[in-house]
């Protein structure tokens, strides 16, 4: 199960079948979601995260999920994370400050809707973009800043099949609109003004 597959350095699973947790640090709360490749999240994580943001509606949050609700632009963006009624749930909730993931290998920090998106690049090479890491600055109860720091050296682009270099420089991320931005589509996703 996923408890013996789990790393000692992440909190226990709330499930022994599942991989889906909840962890308090320093005035935030940390929910961690497991989502696979093209499957929406099984009701019973989706259930867990709406007791779990009905139980403390007042507590900042930042949800952690391996793949993004939102585009960031690459052939990756077909595999996202589908799944409106988990998309509505953290968007109706106050106290979701911040939702970050991977998966695409690409970054991007979006502002949506009150909320922080970010995506944070992968330690793996394989498609085109700098690999890296991130890390975020919390203040009392918002994000109040994002670093991105590329991996010195050379990257392997396996699409391509080339190396590109990669400067050793931390980036500090600015949250952009993702409605102002042309991979909105307001066809999948409601607008900044439609109600919540």
């Amino acid at each position: 199960g996923w408890h013996a597959a789990a790393s000692n350095a992440l909190p226990p699973s709330t499930d022994k079948d599942d991989y889906y947790f909840v962890q308090h640090l320093n005035g935030w709360r940390f929910i961690g979601l497991d989502s696979r490749q093209d499957h929406s999240l099984s009701d019973r994580r989706r259930n867990w995260l709406a007791s779990e943001l009905t139980r403390d509606a007042i507590t900042p949050t930042l949800v952690l999920v391996h793949r993004p609700l939102l585009t960031v632009g690459n052939w990756v963006d077909d595999h996202r994370l589908k799944d409106r009624d988990t998309f509505d749930l953290l968007d109706g909730s106050k106290a979701v400050k911040a939702i970050w993931s991977g998966h695409t290998h690409k970054h991007r920090a979006w502002r949506y809707r009150g909320k922080k998106h970010v995506v944070f690049p992968s330690l793996a090479y394989g498609i085109p973009g700098p690999c890296g890491w991130g890390v975020g600055v919390f203040s009392k109860n918002r994000l109040a800043a994002l670093f991105i720091k590329p991996m010195a050296g050379p990257s392997f682009d396996g699409v391509a099949s080339t190396f590109k270099p990669s400067g050793p420089q931390l980036q500090r991320m600015s949250f952009k609109s993702y409605t102002a931005d042309p991979l909105f589509n307001p066809c999948m996703l409601p607008r900044e003004s439609e109600a919540r």
